[in-house]
Parts: C-alpha cells; structure tokens; sequence
C-alpha cells in the first residue's frame, strides 16, 4: 500500500505498532488493537440503530480506550461530543441533551458523574462503561465482543461537536463544516496544508498530557494517527514514554500553546515557520 491514509491502512502495514501508550502503568495499544475494537464498536452503534449524523457523547478521564471510541465514531460517519469530565452533573446532562446524543460512554474512573447522570439524560438509551459498571450503565467490553472486528459496509467519515466555555451563557454545540466521503480516503487536502508543517509522521511520538475533551488535544491525538505516529499520555508531568520492554521512546513532537505579541495579534502557526507543536526531544532513560 503506497499510500495509506487512515487507520484501517496501518493497522494492515504495522499492525504491532504502538499506537497509544500510557506513561504510568505502560499499557500499549497498537495499531491493530485500535482498528479492531473501533470496528467493534461501530458494529455495535450501528446494530443500536446509530446512523450517520448522529451524536454520541464521551464522558471520560484520558483513558486509553477514549481514542478508540473516538474511532468507531468517525469511521461510522457519527459526531462526536466530548464532554468536560470536570463538570456538574447538572452541566454534563445539559451538553448530552443538547447535543442530542444517542449513545454516551464513561468509564469506572467516573462513576460518581455518571450515576449523577443516570437519572438526568432520558434521550440517551444506550450508556456504556469502561474498566467496569454500576447500575444502569452497560459494560463497554461486553458490548463490543458481541459483534466482529470488521469494518462497517460504508464507513463515513464522522466529526466532532465540540462545546463552547459557556460564558455569556449556556456552553454552545459547534459543529465544523463536514468533508463527507469515506474515512478511508483519509483527511481532505484543506486538513493536510494545515498539518503539513507540524512534521507528523510514522516517526513521530507525541506526547500530550492535556485532557481529551479539548478540541486542539483531541484533534492532535487524531492527526497522529492518520499520519501513524506515536502518542503517549503520561502518568504525570516528565514522566517516561515506554512501551513495558526493555525498549523506551523519546518523545520527538508535545503540544504547547504558542505565545502571542499582543492581544490582537496573530497566532503563529506553520504557515509562518512556527509550528504549534514543539520538536523538542525528551529522552526517557
């Protein structure tokens, strides 16, 4: 394969490699683990009646399966609402209602928002948990062993319905213009200019302690797996990339915020030779 383009693509070229790894207990989810349990779960939605164009929401610490969710969705032509795992549950059941989510997936880690929304998000029927559950919520790994790790017949490419901060008012559904077609053919030509200058690549590993339910993490996380690159959530601050052997990787790309020369000016971005990531290199020993 010459040209690959998404997921599914490098699970077949490199399917043994790290795709995700967590800093602090070492777990590593490869390229083939992910593209097999998004598959799952999108045979899943999509026997729960979930189309595309429909919203599923994500109520979940930085856990390894959160990408996976996340790939399910956007290979199943679904938009995905992330939601602030810091909020009430009053607040948290108002962004699943108003994005008028079919399906929401929490996990164990979250139990105590989760049952506050138990009794707060009637619309949604289908609530799924990861890493174990509590009453009125369906175990996530039981559901998906269900259905095979095949692709779905039309895997639409999906997106994201991110909230705004909420303050001049209630938080705000955006959805960004959709670039339709199959996920397969991978990220339209606007998407790569733009991710052209951060140098992702199969080479890559990146590193991005930032909470998942924030848009620019979040899309960072996803650009990398399109381009087959590495990323890795730490433990903590500093903490060490590596993979449970006796290999160790050295994070070559991090996400920081770019500085600005005034209030009004402009944010620096590839276009201008400064990329909004970093290229620093921290080296685990």
């Amino acid at each position: 394969m010459n040209d690959p383009k998404y997921l599914g693509d490098h699970a077949l070229i490199t399917p043994d490699k790290p795709a995700l790894i967590h800093g602090g207990t070492g777990e590593v989810l490869t390229y083939r683990d992910i593209d097999e349990r998004s598959n799952r779960l999108a045979q899943c939605l999509f026997a729960l009646g979930l189309r595309r164009g429909d919203r599923i929401a994500i109520v979940m610490e930085n856990n390894l399966r959160y990408m996976e969710v996340c790939w399910a969705a956007l290979r199943s032509g679904l938009l995905i609402a992330p939601v602030n795992r810091y909020l009430t549950a009053d607040e948290a059941a108002y962004i699943v209602a108003d994005s008028e989510a079919r399906a929401v997936v929490s996990s164990l880690a979250m139990r105590e928002l989760a049952d506050g929304l138990s009794s707060r998000m009637p619309g949604c029927g289908h609530r799924l948990m990861v890493d174990g559950t509590i009453e009125g919520w369906t175990s996530y790994e039981q559901a998906i062993a269900a259905h095979p790790a095949q692709r779905l017949a039309d895997e639409w490419m999906g997106g994201t319905m991110f909230y705004s901060s909420g303050t001049t008012g209630r938080p705000k559904g955006i959805i960004r213009a959709q670039q339709g077609g199959r996920v397969s053919e991978g990220q339209n030509a606007a998407r790569l200019r733009q991710m052209s200058g951060y140098g992702l690549g199969p080479d890559t590993v990146y590193l991005s302690p930032a909470p998942m339910y924030h848009a620019a993490r979040w899309s960072a996380r996803c650009a990398s797996a399109m381009k087959r690159a590495t990323s890795s959530r730490p433990a903590r601050p500093g903490s060490c990339i590596s993979n449970g052997t006796n290999r160790s990787f050295s994070t070559t790309t991090r996400h920081r915020r770019p500085a600005t020369r005034s209030t009004r000016g402009t944010r620096p971005g590839p276009a201008s030779g400064t990329s909004a990531m970093s290229t620093r290199t921290a080296t685990c020993t």
